[in-house]
């Protein structure tokens, strides 16, 4: 009787593997901010770490093993912040601001989005080559955000449907467009968002207001074979949602929200009921997605009788 309450004891088992990375990767970029050093000093140490903990499996030392790994993340999340870039922002002289229309020719760098509203836009970016107004030119590169707005009371600028016709301008495009430039400004509201921050982070340091017809596509393209990439595959996923049969398009806007991050098609009845409940969140391509996909990655990895190293590492390379 007494040997069947006897407990089977049970191997060591940690159910958060992701935590101890997640934690050491956050030190190490906390790391880098204080200790100053040249981004290929800590790639080399995460490198050589990492060939310490492929020499410890060997050696079948396992603690050997956790600490050099945990050495190499700490080491890579340095290397990640100080090798990334910081966006180097150009502006145009203030007599190109506010005033007079300016032309610009510039490479599209964000696909073109239409925005759900009250009337309809159309959004993207773009890195201009020139821009000119009058007898002045500028030819550096600037980061520009440029809104498409349909001209008023025309025919001529809808299509058969009766919409407004906008120019489908996607990744690389080179195109040619007349607008009125501007900085953009935050809400003097306290603790409003930082839009005017956000955008500099994305490179982005003028506001464009065009009309749709001053939008002209140039022969040619720019841009870099990986951006091709990436564009053409958020493009299918975006077109096979709209395009699904399985939903409607309010709950395709959802989708597309949650999986790519897109959400120009929201409507802003929609935006404020999911600000009122509280999981707005949902809408974002932010750390709680990664998190349910790095949970279902895991678990499936596990599932199929993965080990667990094997498990952690698929999962940590496709988050």
């Amino acid at each position: 009787m007494s040997s069947a309450r006897k407990s089977v004891p049970r191997a060591a088992n940690p159910r958060a593997p992701l935590a101890l990375a997640a934690v050491a990767f956050g030190v190490g970029v906390w790391l880098a901010g204080h200790l100053h050093r040249f981004a290929w000093l800590w790639g080399l140490a995460a490198v050589g770490l990492l060939a310490c903990a492929l020499a410890a499996l060997v050696v079948k030392n396992i603690r050997l093993g956790y600490l050099a790994v945990v050495g190499a993340l700490l080491c890579s999340g340095a290397f990640g912040r100080v090798w990334m870039p910081s966006p180097q922002l150009s502006f145009p002289p203030e007599s190109f601001l506010y005033t007079a229309q300016a032309e610009i020719i510039g490479h599209v760098t964000n696909d073109g989005a239409l925005l759900a509203g009250s009337e309809p836009r159309e959004r993207f970016d773009l890195e201009t080559e020139v821009i000119q107004s009058g007898e002045m030119r500028f030819t550096q590169p600037v980061g520009i955000r440029v809104s498409i707005f349909p001209k008023q009371s025309s025919e001529e600028d809808q299509d058969d449907t009766g919409e407004p016709g906008f120019p489908a301008v996607v990744y690389g495009n080179r195109v040619k467009l007349t607008g009125k430039l501007r900085l953009p400004r935050n809400f003097r509201n306290p603790e409003a968002f930082d839009y005017e921050g956000y955008l500099h982070g994305l490179g982005i340091a003028v506001l464009a207001s065009v009309r749709a017809d001053r939008v002209q596509i140039l022969p040619g393209s720019s841009g870099t074979r990986f951006g091709f990439w990436r564009s053409r595959i958020r493009r299918s996923i975006l077109e096979h949602l709209h395009n699904s049969r399985l939903w409607s398009e309010e709950d395709a806007a959802l989708f597309a929200a949650m999986i790519v991050g897109d959400d120009s098609l929201l409507l802003r009845h929609v935006r404020e009921e999911f600000q009122a409940t509280g999981v707005y969140h949902l809408l974002v391509v932010s750390g709680m997605n990664v998190g349910l996909l790095a949970f279902a990655v895991f678990w499936l990895a596990r599932r199929l009788h993965a080990p667990q190293w094997a498990a952690s590492a698929v999962t940590i390379a496709l988050s």
